[in-house]
């Protein structure tokens, strides 16, 4: 499937494998989707100039892939990007681990 002829896809950053497909985006059904979805939107995301990526054994910005495109828009709405940091096993930093696109009205 395609939005607007774009593929979809999850970056998952570590290994650069692009999940594709957007099952988890049209899995929303109208209870899923909040009356009033402005209340709890944010900002749509970016990668910030302190974030990393791994890659093959370290943590580096030039490690990070672009991130996927998210200007389109479906029957939940506009979709914007959102990246997910975690943290080291050591705790001492966080670094980009996915980078997808998700409803407007999704805050996580």
């Amino acid at each position: 499937k395609t939005r607007n002829g774009k593929q979809l896809e999850w970056i998952f950053v570590p290994t650069r494998n692009a999940v594709r497909g957007q099952g988890w985006y049209d899995n929303y059904d109208e209870n899923t989707v909040p009356s009033r979805p402005w209340k709890w939107s944010d900002e749509p995301d970016k990668l910030r100039s302190s974030d990393v990526c791994y890659d093959n054994g370290s943590f580096s910005r030039s490690h990070c892939p672009s991130p996927p495109t998210c200007n389109f828009k479906s029957k939940w709405g506009e979709a914007k990007l959102c990246i997910n940091r975690v943290p080291t096993p050591d705790k001492s930093f966080f670094y980009v681990l996915v980078m997808k696109c998700i409803p407007f009205w999704e805050n996580w």
